[in-house]
């Protein structure tokens, strides 16, 4: 297909993601995509969709619904760690799933038994537990019109755990490494309050931690402060609604124990700072940690 009958084409396209867990790199992605998408086919019609009804800066999304995605011409769900199929690990300490009445991680493989819409999963992630479920996910990928994993362990992960034909697989780049084209394009109004010179070092965390590897944390983050004299920041990413105050999925709980236990010698920066702010900062830095 040429360019310009790209161009042309009016499309219907619902393109799904997991945008509503609030983590920086899943809130991100659908504006990102749909922003490529419109590049390539300006007369598209393109809804966002996530578990749950969701507002950012940037878009808004609709809550999904099996039935309402049987129209468009295709369906994409769209950047992430989604291969899997953990409700119980995970999405259930994000999710209410009474509320949503359904698993969580329909969103992901329940529209794959639709017959009409093209069907695609771009630059997604596999998570390493998807063993643990999977026929149940090999029945869903079959069902696929394409497939693309967004790095050679994905790829390599289902290949070890599943019959699936090696050159239906398709590696493309995590869409993470679009972020600073479009953050180019938006405006930060970062104040730098405590920073004692240009260079600062982003710390981040990403998993369970007990006290006693939060007090150990900050230790070994004062000591590299200390001699290294670049400012330790703690950037908190992941805005979560968890049921759980130390979980996963919500860090600035963590990152404020490490705050405390350090005497307030980092900067803490709050916990809801836009995309914009959060992804400049994570470009500015000399160097970047993240999680121990």
């Amino acid at each position: 297909m040429g360019m310009h009958q790209e161009q042309t084409l009016n499309l219907k396209i619902a393109v799904l993601s997991l945008a509503d867990i609030n983590n920086y790199g899943d809130k991100f992605f659908p504006y990102i995509f749909r922003s490529e998408l419109k590049a390539r086919f300006p007369n598209a019609d393109i809804d966002l969709y996530t578990n749950t009804e969701y507002h950012c800066e940037l878009y808004d999304t609709s809550k999904y619904s099996l039935p309402g995605l049987a129209d468009y011409d295709a369906v994409i769900l769209a950047g992430g760690d989604t291969i899997q199929r953990l409700d119980e690990e995970n999405w259930n300490d994000i999710y209410d799933s009474l509320t949503l009445g359904r698993k969580p991680s329909d969103i992901i493989f329940e529209w794959l038994a639709l017959d009409k819409p093209y069907k695609a999963y771009f630059s997604v992630g596999v998570h390493p537990q998807m063993q643990e479920h999977r026929q149940d996910i090999l029945s869903m990928l079959t069902r696929l019109d394409y497939l693309s994993v967004r790095g050679c362990l994905s790829k390599k992960i289902i290949e070890g755990s599943l019959v699936y034909n090696y050159n239906q697989i398709r590696i493309v780049p995590d869409l993470g490494w679009l972020f600073a084209k479009y953050l180019d394009r938006m405006d930060q109004d970062i104040p730098m309050v405590g920073l004692t010179s240009g260079n600062y070092m982003v710390f981040e965390v990403f998993y369970e931690f007990d006290d006693e590897i939060l007090r150990f944390s900050a230790k070994a983050l004062s000591e590299f402060q200390s001699e290294t004299n670049v400012k330790v920041m703690l950037l908190p990413i992941i805005h979560t609604k968890s049921k759980r105050a130390l979980s996963t999925w919500n860090d600035y709980y963590p990152l404020s124990k490490i705050q405390e236990y350090a005497g307030g010698a980092f900067l803490l920066m709050p916990d809801q700072l836009s995309i914009a702010n959060v992804g400049f900062l994570m470009n500015y830095p000399a160097a970047e940690l993240r999680g121990i």
